[in-house]
Order: C-alpha cells, then sequence, then structure tokens
C-alpha cells in the first residue's frame, strides 16, 4: 500500500481510499463506473461514503472553473438528485453535505432521471451534478 500519498491503492479488490491521520478510509472500487456511481446500500456504499464523493466531487468539478465562470453564480453550484429508493434521501442529503463543506452550493432537484439531470445542469449552468 501507498502510504505517503492521499490516495490508498491496494493490489487486490480492496481496499482503495482516502489516508488521513493514519487511518484508512475505504471504499469498493467496483462502485465507481464510467458515468455513474452506483453500489448496495449499505454494504458498498453508505451515507459516509456518499459525504466523501461529495466533498472529492465538488472540489475538483469546482477546480476546473477558470476565469469569467468562477465569478457566475451558479457556476460555483452543483445539481443533486436521486432515485425513488427508501434509502436515496439519506445518500442524497449525506452527498450534499459534502459538498456543501467545500463551499459549493446545492441546488436539490428530488427525485429525478439521468436525462433529467444531465438537461438541468445545462440549463441551470452549474459546473456538474
Amino acid at each position: 500500500m501507498i502510504t505517503r500519498s492521499w490516495f490508498v491503492v491496494s493490489a487486490n479488490e480492496y481496499p482503495i481510499g482516502i489516508f488521513s491521520d493514519k487511518k484508512v478510509y475505504a471504499m469498493y472500487p467496483a462502485i465507481f463506473r464510467t458515468d455513474d456511481i452506483t453500489g448496495v446500500y449499505p454494504d458498498q456504499i453508505d451515507e459516509e461514503d456518499a459525504w466523501k464523493i461529495g466533498y472529492a466531487a465538488a472540489q475538483f468539478l469546482r477546480s476546473l472553473l477558470s476565469g469569467y465562470e468562477r465569478g457566475q453564480a451558479n457556476s460555483q453550484s452543483l445539481c443533486v438528485g436521486r432515485d425513488m429508493r427508501t434509502h436515496s434521501e439519506a445518500i442524497s442529503r449525506a452527498l450534499t453535505e459534502g459538498m456543501n463543506v467545500t463551499g459549493a452550493n446545492v441546488i436539490d432537484l428530488g427525485m429525478i432521471d439521468t436525462p433529467q439531470m444531465y438537461f438541468a445542469i445545462n440549463h441551470l449552468g452549474t459546473c456538474g451534478g
């Protein structure tokens, strides 16, 4: 395992996560796909993981802004949506809290499908969702 970096990766499938203060916060790498993050709740993803993902995503997406975009109010915002599953609201709330810690504004779109999310990101001019 790499211990001098913020990211810890092992040769086997698990763990992968963040290294901080000599603790490893592991996540299942299989939840990260090309277009989304999908996992079985609470075995593969839970509220703590959602918070970390929200924090990292907000930091990354806002870091891509430059020049004129940085000054636009909605460009500092992110869209968050969820599906109809019973645990989605708790996951969404944790994701939003992680994003808010970075100083990002979060627009909660409620229950929404993927095409509507793509539309909302572009229509509202946010840096992602």
